[in-house]
């Protein structure tokens, strides 16, 4: 037997050996124990979870019953989760247990928990020894285990993290803390617990990087209670600062003792010794001790100041860092739960590890691929007086810069990422209503009629054949770094969309300019043949390839947005980065997190500033409807619908019935139409009077009141009336009799001998429920045979009716009539001379309502004349919209003019 002497020496020699040695027993007494209890292995938690209509179990492990806040801090997360609405309609149930930082104990319970199908996370086991054994279990189990009691790093992989500071920050923060605060003579105690241990190295290290001078380092038995020979030699030393580094009961006794002994220096000491039982047991003698801690209550930021009061409300005493903590991890569970819309571990442990960051109520938070859930703030609170201060409280006012203040706030949610901040390139809904914010077009749309109205450019004119137009700027506009926008940015911009190796989605609307295509395509190799000349810096003139009397409307399309060159020249594609973009309109691009969130300010270099009111906007980016409308009904947000995240449709009912939202719910058209469309080349809707019987005996008012739940208006046209408004309704109506007449003529009376019509199904479970109805009524009317296909249309189609889901892509009726005769016809395999020469005569038109005559009879010739299109409905778009926001109006096209609206005060 070796002699405790010969131990020590050993201890001292082999020190990683002994370290393996460690880490190995404790891996063998974990699967011991694995092997000896039923544990429900990973892939067997996984296929239960998947199919399981339980709620959502997890397990939280403290060390001792009323030592901190932790298991307060967990309940309050839950209670408010739980409250509106839960995680995917399931309840979050929380599992609470006490170690007593007890190995066997720990073990046990991770057993418990590990056996418990149910059960998706384990947040504790604040020991290290306790967490390291237990986290074995629970990777084994296929369970995240969160804990902020050891590096489990070294030890975990797939489903482990940590949640605390990494030691090299940590200590590095503490170090230069003590440099600022010139406490340049530091001793240094720690037990020899390994964790402790190697904290203590590492600060070491980094106070001698930091020139401090480390008078005396002393190590001590974890069991010790007499501290006093310690401290009879260190009252022989001259120091400024002693760096404790202990579990709660050592440093009380060691600071009581301290006291006694009459050490008055300065104590920093770790955040485990922020307990409750440190605190009653050092009592006045802890004066003088700081603390660095994630966690300042007093913290401004709205996050963090809601939850100290609601959980001084609910518990009725003040929160702890170990109560905010845990706080947050739930949170961010439920975040990546909603995000991810599972709550299968697997899943959740990919998705934390690759978020990057997550805002919570201590601070931001750095998350890595390791499995490090990092609070990125440090601040140091002092036991003085008789009470505590926080020092050093500048160092963090850059980390709440973004920090939501709700009355300047216009809150804002959005169900996908932003797909770029170049307006050259923007193709989706979100990224155009980011982009309207930031760049200026040419032109912008009446809110009331869509007509084109001045936005950089203040007057437009045009040449008698409508083949060339002039464009006047502003001379009052600039780019964000404060140089003007001129008209030699706007060409630029366009040629620059037109030969960028990246392909333009809405590339084809610059093609009216001439010769555009043939520089796009590469016949023409030289781009200063475009039809654009820039006759002095705020004047513009554009060549088109044909007669355009919509061309100012095309001008409000963002591929025609102004660009800075240089800014794009310097920094390639990292233009659009936030500390790179230069933008020029009313809104300035100051923060983008992937995935999660999008913040505009106000910018002060707009041409018309002074009259923007709303001071931010926020896009927060939320996949999940259900927990976005969870979040308005709490005032969270201040508008949802119409671009922005989606009102569940099966909610529309009960919005416009209940109290609290009726009057917040809006609704207005939208510039999409839905219809059926005609084969022409199928028999028998090749023949005019059997498309007129199919189209009499749709029942369109039927179809959107019980099939689409109100949530649509029945067509009478193919254009939308924002854009076309007809005098008469000229097109046709339900009249099952008259359709059974015009189906005898045709050869077919009482639907004998009719082929079976072949109906493609258009891509939503609404459209497929509306093939339904539609082949129910033809066999109720006609007694006509129908067969559903899942098809896309092309010009080789088999189908007799299919579906034609139609948007415009600038808001003129041109855009419907033109572009569906142009592109979408070919599928109908319908042609008609008078429709072509109706087309080019309204291109040629300068009076808006001349015009809209021609679109007019186009309409009349493809609903009613012809009956090539069945109009279904125009697509509504729903609101909820919170009664501070004022001056608010709905545009169907071309992004909100949020720099008029307004927010009440308060």
């Amino acid at each position: 037997m070796l002699k405790p002497m010969k131990i020590n020496k050993y201890l001292r020699k082999y020190p990683m050996q002994i370290k393996r040695l460690t880490r190995f027993f404790l891996i063998f007494l974990s699967i011991c124990y694995t092997a000896c209890n039923n544990i429900v292995p990973k892939e067997e938690r996984m296929e239960h979870l998947a199919s399981s209509q339980n709620d959502i179990y997890i397990g939280i492990v403290d060390s001792i019953p009323n030592a901190t806040q932790f298991v307060n801090g967990v309940k309050l997360a839950i209670d408010e989760l739980n409250f509106s609405g839960g995680v995917m309609g399931k309840q979050i149930v929380p599992l609470i247990y006490y170690d007593y930082n007890d190995k066997k104990t720990s073990l046990k319970i991770a057993s418990k928990l590990s056996n418990n199908p149910d059960v998706i996370a384990v947040i504790g086991h604040f020991d290290p020894k306790c967490a390291i054994s237990a986290s074995i279990l629970y990777k084994e189990a296929g369970i995240l285990f969160v804990s902020t009691g050891a590096d489990l790093l070294r030890y975990g992989g797939a489903f482990i993290f940590n949640n605390y500071m990494p030691d090299m920050v940590y200590v590095d923060k503490i170090s230069a803390f003590m440099k600022e605060e010139k406490y340049s003579r530091v001793l240094i105690l720690n037990d020899r617990h390994q964790s402790n241990k190697i904290l203590a190295e590492n600060f070491y290290g980094q106070a001698i990087e930091k020139k401090l001078n480390i008078i005396f380092h002393k190590s001590f038995s974890p069991n010790e209670k007499n501290f006093r020979n310690l401290l009879s030699d260190l009252k022989r030393k001259a120091f400024d600062i002693v760096f404790l580094v202990c579990g709660d009961t050592a440093a009380s006794l060691l600071v009581n003792q301290m006291r006694e002994m009459d050490i008055r220096t300065p104590i920093v000491g770790t955040g485990v010794i922020d307990t409750q039982f440190f605190w009653s047991q050092t009592g006045k003698k802890a004066e003088g001790t700081i603390i660095p801690t994630n966690f300042y209550e007093k913290n401004p930021r709205k996050l963090t100041q809601d939850f100290v009061k609601n959980f001084s409300v609910a518990f009725g005493v003040d929160p702890d860092s170990f109560s905010a903590r845990s706080y947050d991890v739930i949170k961010l569970l439920k975040h990546v739960m909603d995000k991810k819309n599972s709550y299968l571990p697997m899943i959740l442990d990919t998705d934390i590890r690759f978020m990057g960051s997550w805002n919570g109520v201590l601070s931001n938070y750095n998350l890595t691929r390791e499995g490090n859930i990092s609070p990125s703030a440090l601040f140091y609170k002092k036991y003085e007086n008789g009470k505590f201060i926080f020092l050093k409280q500048k160092a963090q006012k850059k980390e709440d810069r973004f920090e939501l203040v709700e009355e300047i706030t216009l809150r804002l949610a959005v169900n996908d990422d932003i797909s770029t901040f170049d307006p050259g390139f923007v193709y989706d809904s979100t990224s155009i209503e980011v982009c309207k914010q930031l760049f200026l077009n040419l032109t912008q749309y009446n809110h009331l009629n869509y007509t084109p109205e001045p936005n950089l450019a203040i007057s437009w004119t045009a040449n008698e054949q409508l083949n060339a137009f002039r464009f006047i700027l502003r001379k009052n506009v600039y780019w964000t770094d404060g140089q003007p926008v001129t008209a030699h940015d706007v060409a630029w911009a366009i040629k620059r969309n037109l030969c960028s190796k990246s392909y333009a989605p809405n590339i084809h609307h610059l093609f009216v300019i001439k010769n555009a295509q043939a520089i796009h395509k590469g016949t023409i190799n030289d781009p200063d043949k475009l039809g654009i000349t820039v006759v002095d810096n705020y004047t513009l003139d554009f060549q088109l390839e044909y007669p355009a009397a919509h061309f100012p409307s095309l001008t409000g399309l963002p591929i025609y947005s102004p660009l800075h060159s240089k800014a794009i020249e310097k920094w390639g594609k990292e233009w659009t980065r936030p500390e790179h973009i230069q933008s020029n309109g009313p809104y300035r691009l100051v923060r983008y997190e992937k995935d999660a969130l999008v913040i505009l300010r106000k910018n002060p270099k707009y041409f018309n500033a002074s009259n923007v009111s709303i001071e931010e906007i926020r896009f927060n980016i939320i996949p999940n409807n259900f927990n976005v409308l969870s979040m308005y009904k709490q005032n969270q947000l201040d508008i949802m619908g119409g671009p922005f995240a989606k009102i569940p449709s099966h909610y529309l009912k009960s919005i416009r019935e209940l109290p609290e939202t009726r009057f917040h719910y809006k609704k207005n058209l939208n510039l999409s139409t839905v219809a059926f469309a005609f084969n022409t080349k199928r028999s028998p809707v090749d023949n005019i009077l059997m498309r007129k019987a199919i189209a009499s005996v749709i029942d369109k008012h039927f179809i959107t009141r019980f099939i689409a739940f109100g949530d649509q208006i029945a067509e009478n046209s193919f254009t939308p009336p924002s854009l076309l408004i007809s005098e008469k309704n000229i097109f046709p109506v339900f009249h099952p009799i008259h359709a059974q007449k015009m189906m005898a003529e045709a050869g077919y009376k009482n639907g004998q001998t009719c082929p079976e019509i072949i109906i493609e199904s258009g891509p939503t479970v609404l459209h497929q429920k509306i093939t339904k109805a539609v082949s129910l009524l033809l066999k109720k009317h006609l007694n006509i045979s129908t067969k559903s296909i899942d098809s896309i249309p092309s010009k080789s189609s088999s189908g007799h009716l299919f579906y034609q889901d139609y948007s415009a892509s600038y808001p003129e009726a041109d855009s419907f009539l033109y572009d569906w005769y142009t592109q979408k016809r070919h599928y109908t395999h319908f042609t008609s001379d008078q429709v072509s020469a109706l087309l080019e005569k309204a291109r040629q038109e300068k009076n808006i309502s001349l015009r809209n005559k021609f679109y007019e009879k186009i309409d009349n010739i493809l609903i009613h004349k012809e009956c090539i299109l069945i109009p279904l409905y125009y697509d509504i778009a729903h609101y909820l919209v919170q009664p501070r926001v004022k001056g608010w109006n709905h545009m169907a096209f071309g992004g909100q003019i949020i720099n008029r609206w307004q927010l009440e005060e308060k």
